[in-house]
């Protein structure tokens, strides 16, 4: 069994009690780190609105620097709409998400499937590529029954075992 120092954190960023540290002109709004930098991986993932308020400000057209600046700032793993950067300066993009993974539920279900990725064992550099990706063919797969925008999470994440499964 994992310590807890060892157990992976997954979060969207914006926690109920904003439990990473958020920057406000330059100081931290909160003093305690309570996720971020206690000995654990974290995987980030934040929409845009979320990454304003790690940056401090409004995000940039080039998310990649934006990934890589969050990821070393919070030391994690960060996956940004498929800009996907680790703390050790590296990166990956995966572009094939759509306007459909935006739908009320979408980031749970890639929360859980980087959950699930992670508890098999993935690194979380690794689970989070194959969570970006599998998040975003699962949303294609499901354009030509519902439409770009038409699908609900839970149908999301009924396709995923199936995108897994042609991998």
């Amino acid at each position: 069994m994992p310590n807890r120092s060892d157990t992976p954190v997954i979060t969207p960023a914006l926690l109920r009690d904003w439990a990473l540290p958020m920057p406000s002109g330059g100081k931290e709004s909160r003093g305690t780190v309570l996720v971020v930098g206690a000995g654990r991986p974290v995987i980030l993932t934040p929409n845009l609105t979320e990454a304003r308020h790690l940056l401090g400000r409004d995000p940039g057209d080039d998310l990649d620097a934006e990934a890589t600046e969050l990821a070393g700032r919070y030391d994690a793993v960060v996956s940004l709409y498929g800009h996907i950067a680790p703390p050790d300066g590296r990166g990956w993009r995966e572009e094939s998400g759509d306007a459909g993974l935006g739908t009320s539920g979408s980031g749970d279900v890639r929360a859980g499937l980087l959950a699930g990725l992670l508890s098999r064992g993935a690194e979380p550099a690794q689970a989070a590529c194959w969570g970006a990706f599998a998040h975003a063919v699962s949303g294609q797969r499901l354009v030509p029954q519902y439409g770009r925008i038409g699908f609900l999470a839970r149908e999301l994440l009924d396709e995923i075992p199936h995108t897994l499964a042609t991998v």
